[in-house]
């Protein structure tokens, strides 16, 4: 089975490994995922639809989400 999260994509893409920074981007991440996907679900124009998909995969695959990106 395959992970949600791609673990190693996020360092890659900061060119750094702190634990602690690590943590904070995927904390942020968590926090605007629900907001993003409820306004994605409750949007209405075609333009805004492909605006909020866009910048949620963008997120995702900054920090590996790749299983999330396949969605959008």
């Amino acid at each position: 089975a395959s992970s949600l999260l791609d673990e190693a994509v996020l360092p890659q893409v900061l060119g750094l490994d702190d634990p602690a920074v690590l943590a904070e981007f995927y904390g942020d991440f968590a926090t605007q995922l629900e907001p993003a996907a409820r306004n994605l679900l409750l949007a209405t124009d075609l333009d805004v639809i492909v605006e909020l998909a866009h910048g949620m995969r963008s997120a995702c695959l900054a920090v590996g989400a790749c299983a999330l990106d396949g969605l959008l």
